[in-house]
């Protein structure tokens, strides 16, 4: 009997040892069909997730190619604008040149006739001996092709114009 008993606590152990591993091997098919579903759901995510990068590459390639055109046409607009600039100055330049060029053509006949006025400084007794030179330089030409009776009369008017 002891052998009996044995037998059957052996079986008792076996049978429970039996269900432990089908109880065991039932909760690693539920965690294994878990762990597969979880990675079915990470492996769409990662799929969406990285469609979306491809999508933001996409546009950040877009945006990278517009600023490179921005950055280019900034730097053509920059080199127009120093074209202008230096045509400006070159301008300003050759008509600083022609005024200079013209104040001295009218004045250089004049600073002979009127040495008195030489002695008065500044911009406005510049223009004042200019407008006198050219007042003096007109009247000796109308006073030229003029008859000697109106000579007298422009001679006059002259003295007149002097004294205004």
């Amino acid at each position: 009997m002891a052998w009996e008993l044995a037998g059957y606590a052996i079986a008792v152990a076996m049978t429970t040892i039996a269900i432990a591993i089908a109880l065991v091997i039932a909760k690693a098919v539920r965690s294994l069909s878990r762990l597969d579903a979880c990675l079915v759901r990470v492996s769409q995510e990662a799929e969406s997730s990285l469609r979306q990068c491809r999508q933001l590459a996409e546009e950040a390639e877009d945006v990278l190619r517009e600023s490179r055109r921005g950055v280019q046409s900034f730097a053509t607009f920059a080199e127009g604008a120093r074209a202008i600039g230096e045509a400006a100055k070159t301008a300003a330049r050759s008509a600083t040149e022609v005024v200079e060029l013209y104040r001295d053509c009218l004045v250089s006949p004049f600073q002979a006739a009127s040495p008195s006025l030489e002695a008065d400084e500044g911009p406005v007794s510049e223009l004042k001996e200019l407008g006198h030179k050219l007042w003096t330089l007109w009247r000796r030409r109308t006073d030229g092709g003029e008859t000697s009776g109106s000579k007298s009369n422009s001679g006059t008017s002259a003295e007149r114009s002097e004294g205004e």
